[in-house]
Parts: C-alpha cells; sequence; structure tokens
C-alpha cells in the first residue's frame, strides 16, 4: 500500500466515522451548554464595542460596518483555539486603523483535541505511511467543521448582543454586519442591521429580481411584501419579522433558519420550501400551504459542511386557522400555543413535534401520527 492509498482509506474508514461521532458530541454539548456559553460570547462583543466607543470618542475609529471573528487556526499549536474580534468601516479589510480583542473557544477545542487522540492512535495501524504531520492536517481541516457552532452561538445571542447598551453606544454606518469565519477568508453573517430608510416597494422590487442571487441574512423586517412573488428565492437566515408577507407566492424557497416572528402570512404559499430551523413563531399564517415542505430536525441539509438543522421549526403561538401541511415533513417542529382549528397534516410527518394538550381535539390526526406527537 502506497502513502496515498493508507491515507485515502484512513479517510474513509477511520476518519469519516471519528469525525462523525465526534461532531454528535460537540453538537450534544452544544445544545446542553448554548446558554452558559453565550454569556462569553456576549461578553466579549461587549468588550469590542467598548473599545469602539474609546476609539470613536477619540476620533480613531469612524462609523462601523463590520464586527467579525475569525479563526486564528495558528493558536491551535498553542493548545487553544482564539478568534480574532476586529471592528471595521464600511471598508472592511481596507480599514487600517487595527481594533481589536480576543474570544477563546476552548469549549470546542476540548473535542477536536480527542478527535486528534483518537486519530493518532488510530494512524499506528498503518505502521509510518501515516505521521504525526498528517494527522495535524486533518484536525487543521475538521476545524473548520466547528466553525458552525460559533455562529449558531452567534445566531442563538443576536438578540442579547443587540439589545446590549455597549453595543447601542457605538457609532454605526448604515449597515453593519457581524460575521464568523476564516481570518482573511470566507465568513458568513450571523447578524444583521440595515439602518437606511427605504421604501417597501423599492425592497420588494429587489427580491422579486429575476436573478440568481442570494438573499442570505438580509435586515427585511417591517416591510409590506404583500403580493409578492419570490418563488424559488433563497433567503437563508433573513430576517423578515413584523413584515407583512400576505398572499404571497414562495413555493420552493430555501428558508432555512429564516426569522418570520411576528409577520403576517395569511394566504402564502410555502410548499416544497425547505425551512430547517426556520422560526414562524406568533405569525399570523391562515390559510398559509406548507404543502411537502421540508423542516425534518436533526436532517442534514448541507454535507459538505456537515450541517443540519439542531432547533425544528417554530410555529409557537402561531395562528395556524385553515393552513395546509399535508405531505410536509416537521418532525421535530413545535407547535406549541398555536391556534390549529382546520389545519391539515394528512400525510405529516410529525414524529417528536411538540402540541399543547389543550389543541388535542383540534387536531385531525392519524393514529399513526397521534402516537409520534409530544403533548405539553
Amino acid at each position: 500500500m502506497k502513502k496515498y492509498e493508507a491515507l485515502e482509506h484512513f479517510q474513509q474508514n477511520i476518519v469519516n466515522l471519528k469525525s462523525k461521532q465526534k461532531m454528535q458530541k460537540v453538537e450534544e454539548f452544544f445544545l446542553e451548554n448554548k446558554d452558559e456559553l453565550v454569556k462569553d460570547l456576549v461578553q466579549s462583543f461587549s468588550e469590542i464595542c467598548i473599545k469602539i466607543k474609546q476609539m470613536q470618542s477619540s476620533n480613531e475609529k469612524s462609523k462601523i460596518g463590520f464586527i467579525t471573528y475569525s479563526l486564528l487556526r495558528t493558536s491551535m499549536k498553542e493548545k487553544r483555539l482564539t478568534y480574532l474580534v476586529e471592528a471595521f468601516d464600511n471598508r472592511w479589510f481596507f480599514d487600517r486603523v487595527e481594533c481589536q480583542t480576543e474570544y477563546e473557544a476552548n469549549w470546542l477545542l476540548k473535542f477536536l483535541n480527542e478527535l486528534e487522540t483518537e486519530l493518532e492512535n488510530e494512524r499506528r495501524q498503518y505502521f509510518n505511511m501515516i505521521v504525526k504531520a498528517d494527522i495535524e492536517k486533518i484536525k487543521l481541516k475538521e476545524v473548520g467543521y466547528y466553525n458552525q457552532y460559533l455562529a449558531l452561538l452567534g445566531r442563538y445571542a443576536a438578540s442579547e448582543m443587540l439589545s446590549l447598551k455597549e453595543y447601542g453606544d457605538i457609532e454605526k454606518d448604515e449597515q453593519l454586519e457581524v460575521r464568523v469565519g476564516e481570518y482573511l477568508d470566507i465568513s458568513e453573517i450571523i447578524f444583521k442591521e440595515d439602518f437606511r430608510v427605504r421604501d417597501s416597494k423599492e425592497v420588494k422590487a429587489w427580491l422579486e429580481e429575476k436573478s440568481d442571487r442570494l438573499y442570505w441574512s438580509e435586515s427585511l423586517r417591517n416591510y409590506d411584501f404583500s403580493d409578492g412573488n419570490f418563488e424559488s428565492k433563497s433567503f437563508n437566515y433573513s430576517d423578515f419579522s413584523m413584515s407583512n408577507i400576505s398572499n404571497c407566492k414562495m413555493k420552493s424557497c430555501m428558508l432555512i433558519g429564516t426569522k418570520f416572528s411576528r409577520a403576517i402570512m395569511k394566504n402564502t404559499d410555502l410548499s416544497c420550501t425547505y425551512i430547517y430551523d426556520a422560526d414562524f413563531s406568533d405569525c399570523d399564517l391562515e390559510g398559509a400551504s406548507f404543502c411537502k415542505a421540508d423542516g425534518e430536525k436533526g436532517k442534514f441539509y448541507n454535507t459538505k459542511f456537515k450541517r443540519r438543522s439542531l432547533w425544528g421549526v417554530s410555529f409557537e403561538g402561531a395562528n395556524l386557522e385553515n393552513a395546509d401541511f399535508e405531505n410536509a415533513n416537521l418532525k421535530g417542529a413545535t407547535f406549541k400555543d398555536a391556534r390549529l382549528l382546520n389545519v391539515n397534516f394528512k400525510g405529516a410527518v410529525l414524529y417528536d413535534a411538540v402540541f399543547s394538550k389543550s389543541a388535542i381535539e383540534l387536531l385531525s390526526l392519524d393514529d399513526e401520527q397521534l402516537k409520534s406527537i409530544i403533548l405539553l
């Protein structure tokens, strides 16, 4: 066996399995400890905001357009997992005035170190064809997958971060993005604020453009999008809270992690959409259609980056009167305190979906569905 064959065999038969097992452990730890983990992240955000304010007060820093959390892979050599927290104006990396703090994510490093130890033990069966340097390369690749949990934590903590007095005190540009990613490389938005005064018609026309544009992580709160045609658009992680999205065509949209809290969505067609971890809490969804929508909790929706739905879809407190969920996959969804008069769940997957006990008389479910749901 040649070295490249040994590495391929090692990757396919050992690394992939160990990686999957370890990611499961990370996920379990994250879900069990997210409220504690949030505290350090919010504190780090407060610290960068304090530094921004100090520099703005001394005219060293202008209005802020970006705050980034960038993974410093070099810190792993020091047995740390450090993120460089930086603030920039609207020029982003072309803003050369440094404003930096650090955030330690050693809660993630623990699992990476465990993976390294397990792979180190396994490589010995390949004699000297796989060496310690190969394990280090694998570890550096794997850490990229762990990055997503800081992004998830940031999205979970977003409302708390936005409400900080320290954040409110800083001078912001027309748009401000908070991002998580690699140092001077790919990153993703965990939340975005848009302070521009824009007309609903203007924004609606922008969303209806015939293009392949990805409308990810956009701030689309408090707009009137009624009667819009947004079919097959991608709105992952965007925020439509409190907007009017009634009578809209949103068939076959990508709505992963999208926020619709308190939006009006009467008679909107959301059939065949991907709604993993989407938030429809307190929405008015009377007459809306979710036929064949997929929002299964725990499902891998992006195998390349090992991403899967963690929270499930939330319809908590929503008005779902006359809504249609025929053949939708709603495993692990939350319907607590939702209004469920005349809802069609024919053929829907409702395993571990949560309903209020008081709603049981309103539900028209078959025997298999009734056995699969959770009543609280």
